[in-house]
């Protein structure tokens, strides 16, 4: 019951008990995950969209091939990246392999409430909460299903159609558009225009980008504006990320040189997001696949 702890308070004490009798400590765990203290056990749970902490321990020769991916992709990428940066790569090549030429980049489930936005991501089976500019990310390139609570299943659509698709990485020479960055693995189709603010699905609006930096434009790090492919502009709000591989006297000078322009205001904020003229929010349609008929 220390679980309960967290979360009851004298006026909800009884409530919490009462929901509580009969569960083991896994299900009580899973009850108050996304209560605050006040809250009852009914009441909408908050996201929880705190960094989990995940420990490992690896054996000499794995932490030397450990060592040498995180210094591949940094190389790719033209500058340092950060453990969750590393580790989408990893995972990200584990479960779509390929550069993302073949299909939305995100072959991973989401959801989101159409009543409070609240997204989630599943986990091998559990539902994660994401922050909304993870989900902003992931409808950039993606498959719509629809409703999960319709009596049949409604017709997909994608943000990007096969073809589409092909003419942008043909384009772009399948290769992230972010000058300096060579990466040709993990790309994803972003909206220079992002759909929320009006974007078009036309090619000029389209542009390839690596994981990384599109994680970087929707988290507000990096800035995109224009058509593409040849009036791109790419602006770092708090200044570029340092180069790859420095020793770590020059790391910390440069460092310490960008906190000193910062402060001094060198890197103004940002201009407002763009917006479409004309704003389209239509997807393509796509019909589901049909099984081949099973030979009599």
């Amino acid at each position: 019951m220390r679980e309960l702890t967290r979360v009851a308070t004298a006026e909800t004490e009884a409530d919490w008990l009462a929901a509580s009798r009969g569960l083991v400590a896994n299900q009580v765990e899973r009850l108050v995950a996304g209560h605050e203290p006040g809250d009852r056990p009914d009441d909408p749970t908050h996201p929880d969209l705190r960094p989990r902490v995940v420990r490992i321990e690896l054996p000499p020769e794995v932490y030397a091939l450990w060592r040498q991916a995180r210094t591949v992709v940094a190389t790719e990428r033209g500058a340092e990246i950060s453990d969750a940066d590393f580790v989408e790569t990893i995972c990200r090549g584990a479960i779509a392999p390929g550069s993302g030429a073949d299909g939305p980049a995100h072959q991973i489930a989401y959801t989101q409430c159409p009543d409070c936005r609240r997204a989630t991501q599943n986990g091998a089976g559990r539902e994660i909460d994401v922050a909304p500019e993870v989900f902003e990310r992931a409808s950039c390139d993606a498959k719509i299903l629809g409703s999960l609570d319709t009596a049949s299943p409604e017709r997909a659509t994608t943000t990007v159609t096969p073809r589409l698709r092909e003419q942008v990485f043909a384009r772009d020479h399948h290769c992230c558009t972010v000058p300096g960055c060579r990466s040709a693995r993990n790309l994803e189709v972003h909206h220079i225009i992002e759909q929320s603010h009006g974007g078009s699905h036309g090619i000029t609006n389209l542009s390839v980008i690596c994981t990384g930096h599109h994680t970087a434009i929707h988290n507000g790090l990096l800035t995109m504006a224009g058509e593409a492919p040849y009036d791109i502009k790419f602006r770092w709000v708090y200044g570029p990320p340092l180069p790859a591989g420095l020793a770590p006297e020059a790391r910390e000078a440069m460092l310490r040189q960008q906190v000193e322009e910062i402060l001094a205001g060198r890197y103004p904020e940002p201009s407002p997001v763009p917006r479409a003229r004309r704003p389209s929010w239509e997807s393509e349609s796509i019909e589901d696949e049909v099984p081949a008929p099973v030979p009599s």
